[in-house]
């Protein structure tokens, strides 16, 4: 599943400006949910019934055939004996920009090397609180992004500069001397930030405009592929514009 399908994987609520707590319960997502706790390296916030104590962790590995997954010990390692006794945990994370919650039933643990390694079964139930819309940067003439990438039919090159960014996806004026369409893909894009420092990533538009003349575009797009640490050059980098943002705000 690429990045764009995960998108659709948590549809979007629009209900609440704040948010909405949805339910999984399907053990098929439950199962990509979990796969992606491992691909992206994502921290797991960890709760004991028995202790006020948080922990951190990693979900390693997930089997879909047996419904079980592995995390790794606790951080602090105080927290796995009072694992063992409790067999249960609560765990909380970001996954893409989706706040995750669920809890789990413990089925065994082991230790190797002298590290811990515990194996539950998949939660029932996964709870997700997606938000209606995600903090959208507002991107200044003064410290300009690039873009540029190839058309996936002419093989064309595409160039032109971001108007904001955010952690699902990305807005630019471009131009390209042909026609843009919504639901094209284009792979093998590149971002270039400010101090030169480069994102490579693919894209799929979704919003297509012309303005100006033929060969001139503004194209609103989500990302279909990025990798853990390009996504998390973006995250920072828009905390640093949303920071700025609110103090510009505070001083008005």
């Amino acid at each position: 599943m690429d990045l764009s399908a995960f998108w659709q994987f948590f549809k979007p609520i629009t209900k609440s400006s704040s948010g909405v707590n949805k339910k999984l319960k399907d053990s098929g997502k439950i199962a990509v949910l979990l796969k992606y706790f491992h691909q992206d390296r994502i921290l797991a916030r960890v709760h004991l019934p028995s202790d006020t104590n948080e922990y951190n962790s990693a979900i390693i590995s997930a089997d879909r055939e047996h419904k079980t997954f592995d995390l790794d010990e606790l951080t602090p390692e105080e927290g796995n004996p009072l694992l063992l006794k409790d067999h249960h945990v609560t765990i909380n994370a970001q996954v893409r920009g989706i706040s995750v919650h669920f809890e789990a039933e413990l089925k065994h643990s082991k230790t190797s090397s002298g590290v811990a390694l515990h194996t539950f079964h998949f939660p029932k139930v996964v709870e997700y609180l997606q938000r209606r819309s995600f903090f959208r940067a507002k991107l200044s003439a003064g410290n300009p992004i690039s873009f540029s990438g190839i058309h996936p039919d002419t093989r064309k090159r595409i160039t032109g500069n971001l108007t904001d960014i955010s952690i699902q996806g990305i807005g630019a004026t471009i131009y390209y001397n042909g026609q843009i369409y919504r639901g094209e893909k284009f792979k093998s894009c590149r971002l270039t930030l400010p101090n030169h420092e480069t994102i490579s990533l693919s894209i799929e538009v979704k919003q297509v405009k012309k303005i100006k003349t033929n060969s001139q575009f503004h194209i609103g797009c989500i990302f279909s592929e990025i990798d853990s640490n390009a996504r998390k050059k973006i995250e920072r980098m828009i905390r640093t514009i949303e920071r700025k943002q609110l103090r510009s705000k505070k001083k008005r």
